[in-house]
């Protein structure tokens, strides 16, 4: 059915009480996603090409999608993923990849926003506008300023996976990395505030990626990515963005503009550019 059980993130085996009942809900070629019944939370086994990431059990391989899954009788209990009609992984026993990924930049990476810079030149204009109106709107003191805002970004987009939900996780990783560091991000906390108010009005997929970057949970790629970042090193930086631009489930391009974008905010206070100016190349 599923190849042989290569990694984990050892988040399965420390929380698994709500495990217990796994229902398949999505799938593609590289990966079957699955809710929990108990807490909706999303369980993703994956291939091995497609990285570790949060709550993600790695395999050799994943059953093409003309081959018939049943829905439900999967779950994970005491360290061993069990499959319908009786079999079992043991969890246990393979290499672990912990999801809490994301580095401490502690300056501003000039070169890692030059880079992003290129490659989003083609984003999405209206994506670009909404984000740009949340940032305004956090610079500011009232709490109902934030409301439509965020609103009008969460949800944005076609699919499971909208990408104004995949660009707020990148603003609130990029907003964490930088907030460990040397540099001010005044705003992380409200946006997060904010995230978490209104995070039911999306699809439950997108609400799970939200709810891992509130955490700070990092796919394999993200995680190289911020590396790069706090390194800010020439060259390297245009790798891992482009290695995120490239992540299979196709949420990469709207990630990388939620990170533009954080940086942008961020380096509107620290050299007081005026917010909501065009971003400069």
């Amino acid at each position: 059915m599923i190849g042989r059980v290569v990694g984990v993130d050892p988040r399965l085996l420390e929380e698994p009480d709500d495990l217990v009942n796994l229902v398949l809900r999505a799938r593609h070629e590289q990966a079957l996603s699955f809710f929990s019944t108990i807490s909706q939370r999303l369980v993703t086994v994956a291939a091995a090409a497609a990285g570790s990431g949060p709550d993600r059990i790695l395999v050799e391989r994943v059953p093409s999608v003309s081959v018939p899954l049943p829905g439900d009788g999967w779950k994970v209990e005491h360290g061993f993923l069990h499959v319908p009609g009786g079999g079992r992984f043991d969890l246990t026993a393979v290499p672990r990849y912990p999801t809490m990924g994301v580095a401490m930049v502690r300056d501003f990476p000039g070169r890692m926003r030059g880079a992003l810079v290129r490659r989003t030149r083609q984003a999405s204009p209206e994506l670009e506008r909404r984000l740009h109106d949340l940032a305004g709107a956090l610079k500011k003191h009232l709490t109902e300023e934030v409301e439509m805002p965020i609103i009008r970004v969460i949800g944005f987009g076609p699919g499971v996976y909208p990408a104004g939900d995949i660009a707020l996780c990148g603003l609130l990783l990029t907003g964490r990395a930088l907030g460990m560091g040397r540099v001010p991000v005044h705003w992380l906390g409200r946006l997060s505030m904010e995230v978490r108010r209104f995070m039911h009005r999306t699809t439950r997929f997108a609400a799970a990626c939200l709810g891992y970057a509130l955490e700070g949970r990092t796919t394999q790629a993200q995680e190289a990515f911020f590396a790069a970042m706090a390194r800010d090193f020439e060259g390297a930086v245009d790798l891992a963005v482009e290695a995120v631009a490239r992540e299979r489930d196709g949420s990469g391009p709207a990630f990388l503009v939620g990170v533009r974008v954080a940086l942008d905010m961020v380096r509107s206070d620290v050299f007081a550019i005026p917010t909501g100016a065009a971003p400069a190349a």
